[in-house]
């Protein structure tokens, strides 16, 4: 599991040859080197790792929370006060981090992997509720 960072590095660096014809030959490298060497860090330094993709999601947090914020206020789109909202929170979940950082690293990971499945388990439940209602093909109903 630890090494799949790392593998998926070295495919998207094969890929970025493979689609060397196009522009984006530069961006697959890119992606590909520093997959493979972030891969390595988690594989050879777990904890450096987890420190690591922490400070990294405290910085996305906080920028996107200030985007969001900001975006919201300036343009005032219908119903903006909630993407305001989304992006206060946002925002202060990334001041959050950085604040607790170091120390926030292991836990705010395992809770961040603990919701993902939450919501995926959510969204399975959502989709599934409207595909009950479908009618099998084949399947004759009898008459009340």
């Amino acid at each position: 599991m630890r090494w799949i960072l790392a593998l998926s590095g070295i495919l998207e660096a094969v890929h970025g040859f493979q689609v060397r014809s196009s522009h984006s030959l530069f961006l697959h490298l890119i992606g590909g080197v520093l997959g493979v060497l972030i891969g390595l860090l988690v594989v050879t330094h777990p904890v450096a790792g987890a420190l690591a993709w922490t400070l990294l999601f405290a910085s996305f947090l906080t920028v996107i929370g200030l985007f969001r914020l900001l975006t919201a206020v300036r343009l005032k789109f219908p119903h903006w006060g909630w993407a305001a909202f989304d992006g206060g929170i946002t925002l202060l979940l990334g001041f959050l981090v950085w604040a607790g950082w170091p120390w926030s690293a292991v836990w705010f990971l395992g809770m961040s992997v603990g919701i993902s499945l939450l919501l995926r388990g959510w969204s399975y439940v959502m989709l599934a509720l409207p595909i009950r209602s479908i009618p099998v093909p084949g399947e004759f109903r009898r008459a009340a």
